[in-house]
């Protein structure tokens, strides 16, 4: 009997350990994933900017679209908002996972 009660409390901390090991990578995960998210941002803030600035120049000659073509218009997808596809993908697996 008291090996059946060592071997259940050596799964039982086996299995603290692995969870703690999930939450913590669970959590670095997320927090490597709202970098990107922020970098995301400004990058689509730059590229914005920087399209403006650049029909500002090109005006004369009716702006970059009118220099570069059909390909000018170009979708930017925003999947680092809060219900976009990086945020809705997490979140399932955020819940109930804390250190």
């Amino acid at each position: 009997m008291s090996l059946l009660i060592y071997s259940l409390s050596q799964v039982w901390n086996q299995l603290e350990v692995t969870h703690y090991r999930l939450a913590t990578f669970t959590n670095a995960t997320r927090m490597a994933l709202q970098g990107v998210k922020d970098e995301l941002i400004a990058l689509r803030l730059t590229t914005m900017q920087n399209l403006m600035a650049l029909d500002l120049l090109l005006a004369k000659e009716g702006g970059v679209c009118a220099m570069v073509g059909d390909s000018c218009c170009t979708y930017i997808p925003t999947n680092d908002e809060d219900h976009g596809s990086i945020s809705v993908a997490l979140d399932p697996t955020w819940q109930g996972v804390f250190v």
